[in-house]
């Protein structure tokens, strides 16, 4: 569930409820375990029932579906390798980028104001992504 009052996603795990700022949050990724998904945040990470399409329809723009089981959190893109098809998050961990979804996050880094984003045939494979 959604609150949009205060940007935090909330999610019941284990009878329990918890709200989680939307700044705090790093990606949805689809688990290995059947109906679930797993939330990364910078300092937890927690296992829920859901669909990844229920979850992108309730969280707002700042989120990009940038592959079949990765639901990222534009804001806490720390660097895209677009050769490896590899998104780097701020604590490091990782994020596959497929090769559908690469043309729109591209497009969102230009948005951004990157300026290696400006010149896409001198654009370097690896792109700092950050907002300032």
């Amino acid at each position: 569930m959604i609150n949009k009052a205060h940007a935090s996603f909330s999610v019941k795990v284990n009878g329990k409820v918890f709200t989680i700022d939307y700044d705090d949050i790093l990606f949805f990724e689809t688990s290995p375990n059947v109906h679930k998904i797993s939330l990364h945040c910078k300092n937890r990470q927690m296992e829920f029932l859901g669909k990844m399409k229920e979850v992108e329809k309730e969280v707002d723009g700042r989120f990009y579906r940038c592959h079949r089981s990765f639901l990222v959190n534009k804001d806490n893109i720390r660097e895209i390798d677009f050769q490896n098809r590899v998104i780097y998050m701020v604590n490091e961990e990782q994020c596959l980028l497929s090769f559908r979804m690469m043309r729109g996050l591209k497009q969102l880094c230009r948005q951004s104001g990157s300026p290696q984003a400006e010149n896409p045939a001198k654009q370097d494979p690896s792109l700092q992504f950050h907002k300032t």
